[in-house]
């Protein structure tokens, strides 16, 4: 698991290895240093894999799943709505890379649903309480399957990266450089997904509540609302701390709308929102 991670964290040395210098890899690391905000919803699934050990509830990776796309979806709408924008108050030189910023944003939220499903399937697995067979059973169970599953895909990834870099040796423009490696990483993850997807096939049901529709529609309504707006208070040549300001604006603003839709038309965000503001006013009243 540990190599998995080192592999998945040297894409941009693969790249320029391949390349020959590091000049074009800047464009994707713009891109996804901003991407990668929207994984940050991730870590609200941490509380899956103890409460899977505790109990095993046909219900627990759906609800997990939904929570941590309710704040994922309107990251991921919101970084495609303003890519642009974002990205020139990095540097104007970056706005080349909306499209790669775009499907990176799309690749956090399927990396997200993978470590909700390999969550799942450790957090199931009862392999290692097999006293008699204990190392035969955990070799051929999920806690092997998944490790196995996610540096398969790491070293698949380095490779194409690596082939990448080489190609845009030989003169490719930078955009479509940073364009290839977001889509290279998106069509990855959907394969990893689909591949974890297979193996949960009859161990656990999916269960989705009506809610999640609504957090897609609410995503796509913040996300025109948003880059309509942005548009038209962020004009090109403002200066930059004053754009900042504006571009912050913009992000509140499309999150005031998205939550408030959501808490106008769903019940169960009404839900979260009383649970949040009891939990608030327990903590200011302790206080």
């Amino acid at each position: 698991m540990t190599l998995t991670y080192v592999l998945g964290i040297a894409d941009t040395f693969a790249a320029s290895v391949g390349q020959r210098g590091t000049s074009l890899a800047g464009y994707y690391q713009a891109a996804f240093q901003v991407a990668a905000i929207v994984s940050y919803s991730t870590f609200l699934s941490v509380a899956l894999y103890p409460l899977l050990l505790r109990e095993r509830s046909e219900k627990l990776m759906g609800e997990v799943l939904e929570f941590s796309l309710l704040f994922a979806i309107p990251m991921a709408a919101g970084a495609i709505a303003l890519a642009p924008q974002i990205l020139y108050l990095l540097s104007p030189a970056y706005v080349v890379s909306s499209t790669a910023l775009e499907f990176l944003s799309l690749s956090s939220i399927v990396l997200l649903v993978s470590t909700v499903f390999d969550q799942t399937l450790t957090g199931r697995e009862r392999a290692d309480l097999d006293e008699r067979e204990r190392t035969r059973s955990i070799l051929r169970s999920d806690l092997m399957f998944v490790p196995l599953a996610n540096l398969t895909y790491s070293v698949v990834y380095i490779g194409v990266v690596f082939l990448l870099g080489s190609y845009v040796a030989g003169g490719a423009p930078a955009y479509q450089f940073a364009t290839y490696w977001a889509v290279t990483q998106l069509t990855l993850s959907c394969v990893l997904v689909a591949v974890k997807a297979r193996r949960l096939t009859g161990k656990v049901s999916l269960y989705l509540s009506r809610s999640l529709p609504l957090y897609v529609v609410s995503g796509i309504v913040m996300a025109i609302a948003v880059h309509y707006f942005g548009a038209a208070i962020l004009p090109v040549g403002l200066e930059t701390v004053s754009y900042g300001l504006r571009l912050a604006l913009t992000v509140v603003l499309g999150a005031v709308l998205y939550f408030g839709v959501l808490v106008a038309v769903d019940h169960r965000v009404r839900s979260y929102a009383r649970t949040l503001f009891k939990l608030v006013s327990s903590l200011t009243a302790g206080g």
